[in-house]
């Protein structure tokens, strides 16, 4: 397609199936974090001599398994940025 600079074009952009992704990105953190917690808490119960308090044995669960959470969101983001943007153009105006 012959374009000059300034000229008007008509673009198709897909963005089909990139709600799920988003959502797994916001989401992916917290149910980690909600998951973690709970584990590491529930370490006291069969660890109950291991001097952590229920407290702190949940905040460590839930950085022990939202790290990687969060690292391969990072993989994916570099994965998909690396894919570059769907983008077509249709037709030329002007």
């Amino acid at each position: 397609m012959d374009l000059r600079p300034g000229q008007r074009v008509e673009l198709e952009v897909k963005g089909v199936g990139e709600l799920g992704p988003a959502a797994a990105v916001f989401l992916l953190p917290v149910i980690a974090i909600l998951v973690g917690a709970v584990m590491g808490n529930q370490m006291i119960v069969w660890y109950p001599n291991s001097g952590f308090s229920p407290t702190w044995a949940g905040v460590l669960g839930a950085l022990v398994v939202v790290i990687p959470a969060v690292v391969g969101i990072r993989l994916y983001d570099r994965a998909y940025r690396r894919k570059g943007p769907n983008v077509r153009i249709l037709r030329a105006r002007g």
